[in-house]
């Protein structure tokens, strides 16, 4: 038995939560599995914009593309990632 062949997006610039949130309702509208967000997303945190986009989705998989360490603490990001 093969596996369904999925599709899936890193997000790019948002310059708001407007845009961003109306970006992931259209890519799960295109039919994409997975919504992956970059660090920063326009000077965004992408656990807010994940929270966000899940807000407005149902079934699209949310995550993060990359991390940028510089920007981490380690008991931050885990509060950060726990939380979401």
């Amino acid at each position: 038995m093969t596996s369904p062949f999925r599709f899936g997006i890193v997000a790019g610039y948002a310059p708001d939560l407007g845009t961003w949130t109306a970006q992931a309702r259209r890519a799960e509208e295109l039919g994409f599995d997975t919504l992956l967000a970059t660090d920063p997303v326009s000077g965004g945190d992408p656990f807010v914009l994940l929270g966000a986009a899940a807000a407005v989705t149902e079934r699209i998989t949310l995550g993060t593309f990359v991390l940028a360490d510089p920007f981490r603490d380690a008991r931050a990001l885990e509060w950060q990632a726990r939380t979401l």
